[in-house]
């Protein structure tokens, strides 16, 4: 057992060194019953987390866009829930639809009844001129 520990060892510390991050801190008691493993932040991580906010912002983006031009007929919350190959579940509604709604992109066609079985989404002027490039 302490030769695969040793050898997992060995290739976490061979990454780290390679990836060029600072040298992972490990620690426990005497008896043993616990080992900690402290791996300190790479320099550059400010700059990767950015860029992948930037890109998961751009991947959110194009589904809203998607779920815009899904919605220039009516379409109801599971239509678009299903189109998306999402399943009917409110986070998937708060995640995918309501950003849409509060973009003014999309509006309910019956807004004085939000949880209405009979409640469709339509592309508004604002979506419209979205998906023609002329949004401002």
């Amino acid at each position: 057992m302490e030769a695969v520990e040793r050898k997992e060892e060995t290739t976490i510390k061979r990454a780290i060194k390679n990836n060029g991050s600072p040298d992972a801190v490990l620690e426990t008691d005497e008896q043993c019953s616990y080992f900690l493993t402290v791996l300190s932040v790479h320099k550059q991580a400010s700059v990767q987390d950015s860029d992948q906010d930037s890109v998961q912002d751009n991947i959110q983006d194009s589904g809203q866009v998607a779920v815009v031009r899904y919605c220039q007929n009516q379409r109801s919350k599971k239509e678009i829930l299903d189109y998306l190959g999402l399943s009917m579940h409110t986070k998937n509604f708060k995640r995918n639809i309501l950003p849409v709604i509060e973009k003014q992109w999309i509006a309910m066609t019956l807004p004085d009844k939000p949880t209405s079985r009979h409640q469709r989404y339509l592309i508004t002027t604002k979506g419209r001129q979205l998906l023609a490039g002329t949004l401002e």
